[in-house]
């Protein structure tokens, strides 16, 4: 089983963590872009 498939599984028996990787990654996002802006 592979990283991805583990993932998966992991998110299906708990859905919470679907809402903490949005979360994540939009803030990173966010702060790349704001960054991208003022540097």
């Amino acid at each position: 089983m592979n990283l991805h498939e583990f993932n998966q599984k992991i998110g299906f028996l708990r859905p919470g963590w679907w809402i903490v990787h949005v979360i994540g990654i939009t803030a990173l996002y966010t702060i790349g872009a704001v960054l991208g802006r003022y540097l």
